[in-house]
């Protein structure tokens, strides 16, 4: 019986979709009307560097919120935007990050010669890969039929086939009847959304709103849809996306008369790369190799073309060899050479050929600190343990180096390389933690290699070695630990290292720390282990949670244990919100939840134009985050890897977008 529901269900969804064929215009909105003219967004390009990566926007850390608990919080101010793409948040919390400089503490200022990245920042940019691991099993995906891909316990919510085809139905229609809209805050956030959820086999009839978006008069929304072209691979994609790395009089046509800037042009080359189309190869590799050339090329416009290479699925290898090509390349800037690395760790084994240039870059002590940096990020993605030579430079570099960025890149990277062994370690791999976690050359590298530690010994038995040695010391760090942010990155690193025996220490940190990052961390920890018996506590905590940035970690947790039991918690903190940032929050944690009984609520937030532009926003990416159509966001493969001490507009703009 439940196989005729479903296959019903299926009919009725496809019908729907298909009738969408046939409206000229949409649904009868006639398409994407141009908002009111508005200023230029800030910036070059009008890229905004604010992340937003789902938790509630702050416009500065005395905007928080306390940290402590017990009194009353203290009210945040309502969110800004400052002209960005949609809804953002500036970094700050652990479910936040963002480049920041080191600290001496919590709040605490740089010091000389100290690290200008944040352990945050690392987790920030690479965490929704290690949450994606826990839904690897078929079986545990409720959405493996249609495009939803939420985790859930069928006693906690399960939804049958039917259920998420017509949550899908509803995404796609209700996203849609808001193109329309006049605020642009709500029709860029809907844009992505669409792209990110939409079965790419039903995406012909967008093809229509796709072109409307990239006539707009408001930037952000035209480069919405240049990085949906790449997402939801429409007819015209491929051809549109070369008019607009082209640039000239065709690509400001497509752009309703509006100047293309070298950021726009930047974003449709990684748009490109999201597509991988094989026509476009030829003229992708000829612009690479421009940029050893004589002219001049705009720097975003460069990155966009390094970053876009990298994101290729198709003819890796022609890819690779011209990103190769240029690592030697003088004419490049310092920057620009510093990403070539991080695109070549993100085309796997294609990009093999290149690892004894790049550990050779990694052991230069002439060359510029940034692209070592970059080689040893690289060489973690492409290398295993039994490159014995990349190993022992990893521990030499971990150890030795004078510059703090270098190690702490050394410290990951020798977690990544280690993190698949079958085999025993070599003892050097446990003392270069052991060293950097008890005897470190700065207070900065133990954060850096408890998370390296973890990854380690993340897939290993418990009865492994490696895992007593290096697991036994984080469980002693966290027990000793007075500092808050201490405290907090040690639950985090438990958390990723899969430690079970940590599951009662995480939990009573969810519920009685009173610091909200050590909350936050604790809640992230026990979504990595995945005890499903934590989410009672979890979810207990979110119920009186004060603070928004922890409970959209808690939310976050509770995602990855599956239990939805929190969503009509969530569903009443919107609906009864005293303030846009709780609204904000709660709508941004049901999109991290995945639940189908959540997308009604949002799409009455979305529609209701007596609400804030940035709540409507908002709840367009939460749906989007409902209906993502992989288990991790779609701009994972820009932010994985990355070397987040780098900063290009093209790649923060991708980076921040939910």
């Amino acid at each position: 019986m439940s196989i005729s529901i479903y296959g019903l269900a299926r009919a009725i969804v496809l019908a729907a979709v298909a009738c969408l064929v046939v409206a000229p215009e949409g649904l009868g909105h006639g398409g994407i009307v141009k908002p009111p003219q508005r200023p230029e967004r800030s910036g070059p390009g009008g890229g905004y560097t604010g992340p937003t990566d789902g938790s509630p926007p702050i416009t500065s850390p005395a905007d928080s919120g306390p940290t402590t608990g017990g009194g009353k919080p203290k009210p945040g101010k309502v969110p800004v935007t400052g002209g960005g793409r949609g809804p953002t948040t500036p970094g700050g919390g652990p479910s936040l990050g963002g480049p920041r400089t080191a600290k001496t503490g919590v709040g605490g200022k740089k010091r000389r010669a100290e690290s200008g990245a944040t352990w945050l920042a690392w987790w920030r940019a690479n965490r929704d890969a290690f949450f994606a691991e826990g839904r690897s099993n078929g079986d545990a995906l409720t959405g493996r039929e249609g495009m939803l891909t939420g985790v859930g316990r069928i006693e906690d919510g399960g939804v049958d086939a039917g259920a998420l085809l017509e949550a899908q139905s509803k995404i796609l229609f209700g996203l849609r009847g808001v193109l329309g809209d006049a605020d642009a805050e709500v029709v860029d956030s809907a844009v992505i959304a669409i792209a990110r959820s939409v079965d790419p086999r039903f995406c012909g009839p967008l093809q229509r709103d796709l072109s409307d978006a990239l006539r707009s008069d408001v930037r952000s929304v035209r480069q919405s849809a240049v990085l949906a072209l790449g997402l939801l691979a429409t007819d015209d994609a491929a051809t549109t996306l070369r008019a607009l790395l082209e640039g000239g009089a065709r690509a400001r046509e497509l752009c309703g008369g509006n100047d293309v800037t070298d950021v726009d042009r930047g974003l449709a080359a990684m748009s490109l790369g999201m597509l991988s189309d094989r026509a476009s190869v030829p003229a992708f590799v000829e612009r690479l190799a421009a940029l050893a050339g004589p002219k001049p090329i705009g720097r975003e416009l460069a990155a966009g073309l390094i970053l876009g290479a990298g994101a290729f699925t198709s003819e890796r290898e022609a890819m690779a060899m011209s990103l190769g090509t240029l690592l030697d390349e003088a004419r490049l800037p310092r920057e620009l050479r510093a990403l070539l690395p991080v695109s070549l760790g993100r085309l796997g084994s294609a990009a093999a050929p290149f690892v004894p240039r790049l550990l050779a870059l990694g052991n230069d002590r002439d060359a510029d600190l940034a692209a070592r940096q970059s080689a040893w990020i690289a060489l973690g993605r492409l290398c295993t343990v039994e490159d014995r030579e990349v190993v022992a430079a990893l521990c030499d570099c971990a150890t030795n180096a004078t510059d703090a960025d270098l190690r702490h890149a050394a410290l990951i990277a020798l977690g990544e390389v280690t993190a698949s062994a079958a085999t025993a370690l070599d003892e050097r791999v446990i003392e270069t933690f052991v060293r950097a976690i008890e005897r470190p050359k700065s207070r900065d590298d133990v954060a850096w290699a408890a998370l390296g530690a973890a990854q380690c010994i993340r897939a290993r038995p418990v009865t492994a070695p490696e895992r007593i040695a290096l697991g036994s010391r984080l469980t002693t760090q966290l027990e000793q630990a007075s500092d808050p942010e201490a405290t907090a990155m040690f639950a985090l690193a438990l958390g990723l290292a899969r430690a079970a025996d940590a599951v009662p220490s995480l939990t009573a940190l969810v519920r009685d720390a009173d610091v909200a990052i050590v909350r936050a961390c604790a809640a992230e920890g026990l979504g990595l282990i995945g005890d499903a018996t934590a989410a009672d506590a979890v979810r207990e905590q979110l119920a009186r949670e004060f603070d928004d940035e922890a409970g959209a970690s808690q939310a976050l947790a509770l995602g990855a244990l599956g239990d939805r039991r929190a969503t009509a918690l969530l569903l009443a903190r919107v609906a009864n919100a005293d303030s846009a940032r709780t609204l904000v929050a709660s709508a941004l944690a049901l999109g991290r939840l995945r639940d189908p009984a959540a997308v009604d609520p949002l799409l009455e937030l979305a529609r209701d134009a007596a609400k804030p532009g940035v709540a409507r926003g908002f709840a367009a990416i939460a749906l989007g985050l409902i209906g993502e159509r992989s288990p991790v966001r779609w701009n994972a493969r820009f932010c994985v890897g990355a070397n987040v001490n780098l900063s290009f507009d093209v790649q923060t703009e991708v980076m921040d977008i939910l």
